[in-house]
């Protein structure tokens, strides 16, 4: 009986070494898989970083660029301004003209 119950014990103790052996090994596989995630991971977050310093220069850009419209609207407003003056001017100008014509006229008539 004690053959047989060593034997029970051999082939137990047996078993229970292939199912640490078999647990080691899924374990190993297991930090393998995460290692691998780890890394794609940190990637991921560079490339985000990356991309927030990118939204970061366009985000100025587009601010640099939207105070460059504003002060080409005054300029243009101040040209249509600077414009709508002179067209006055000239209307000014065309009707003292067509005064002098016309006093040029009735002396020479």
């Amino acid at each position: 009986m004690t053959d047989l119950r060593l034997n029970r014990l051999e082939d137990l103790t047996q078993q229970i070494a292939q199912t640490v052996l078999a647990t080691t090994e899924n374990l190993d596989r297991l930090t393998e898989r995460v290692d691998t995630l780890t890394l794609h991971v940190q990637q991921q977050s560079w490339q985000i970083q990356e991309q927030g310093h990118q939204i970061q220069e366009v985000t100025a850009q587009l601010q640099q660029q939207g105070q460059q419209v504003l002060l080409l609207s005054e300029s243009v407003r101040t040209l249509a301004q600077t414009q709508d003056e002179g067209f006055k001017r000239i209307d000014q100008i065309t009707e003292a003209l067509q005064a002098l014509i016309t006093t040029l006229e009735s002396g020479l008539g």
